[in-house]
């Protein structure tokens, strides 16, 4: 990694953006999360945030007065709301794992609700690791958005523990278990594809995780590279002809249509 180059700056705010997404257009983000310091179930070596020690899912039980309240939430996002109308998405991401909010399922609920009172022809969307999804409350929630964006980085219980550096209490099982039971209409799955110490590009991990994919049965699936520093050292972005290669493959092993970005 270049001396010069830095982390992706954190989100100062519960409101950000709105974001020129490459994916999604004009979004409006949501941070549900510390301002200061990256929130995660995850401490991925590629996180563009820098290294942080992952969370488990028990400490949404924990009092946190770093995170946003409810009141907060609906008077920022009624505000931002207005002054920009026209977004394509209201997406909860931010510093971290936006499902470790322990109101995340209220959360969800107010941005649906101020989006209604307002009429804004926006969609709402999550992009997330997708640990959350093995708590009842979460799911639920996640049901209710009109496009979570779920994420798979690897194919196996090994490889997922040596990119994704989950929590001990984070089980790759479980949470391809839930995947194949979350049936919403508009799942959409996604997953960042990289060359080093370790890497997920070779052609078994391609097609265990492609053999996942044909279980979950996403609607799409969206694969992409790093384009911005990240936390180890030695971990490298691979080009769109790998992306492509990889995309075709999965494809024809799931069924399931995967995208380049």
């Amino acid at each position: 990694m270049d001396s010069d180059q830095s982390y992706l700056p954190l989100q100062s705010g519960i409101i950000y953006g709105p974001v020129n997404s490459r994916r999604l257009g004009p979004s409006l983000g949501i941070n549900l999360l510390p301002c200061d310091y990256k929130l995660c179930t995850f401490d991925c070596v590629y996180c563009q945030y820098g290294h942080e020690p992952a969370r488990g899912l028990s400490s949404r039980a924990e009092e946190n007065n770093d995170l946003p309240t409810t009141t907060e939430m609906d008077g920022v996002l009624r505000a931002a709301l207005k002054l920009h109308s026209d977004v394509n998405y209201i997406t909860f991401s931010g510093n971290g794992e936006a499902t470790l909010h322990p109101r995340f399922a209220e959360m969800v609920d107010i941005a649906i609700r101020v989006r209604d009172d307002l009429k804004i022809d926006a969609r709402t969307a999550i992009l997330t690791n997708s640990t959350g999804i093995v708590e009842s409350d979460v799911r639920s929630a996640l049901m209710r958005l009109d496009s979570p964006f779920m994420k798979l980085d690897a194919g196996s219980e090994q490889l997922f523990r040596r990119i994704n550096r989950a929590h001990p209490e984070v089980s790759f099982d479980r949470i391809v278990e839930e995947l194949i039971r979350f049936d919403h209409p508009n799942l959409m799955m996604q997953a960042i594809f990289f060359e080093g110490d370790p890497s997920n590009i070779e052609n078994q991990n391609v097609e265990q995780w492609a053999g996942i994919l044909k279980e979950i049965k996403p609607q799409e699936v969206h694969i992409y590279s790093i384009d911005r520093p990240v936390a180890s050292a030695g971990i490298r972005p691979v080009g769109r002809d790998v992306l492509e290669g990889i995309a075709a493959k999965a494809q024809g092993i799931s069924g399931v249509p995967v995208k380049v970005f």
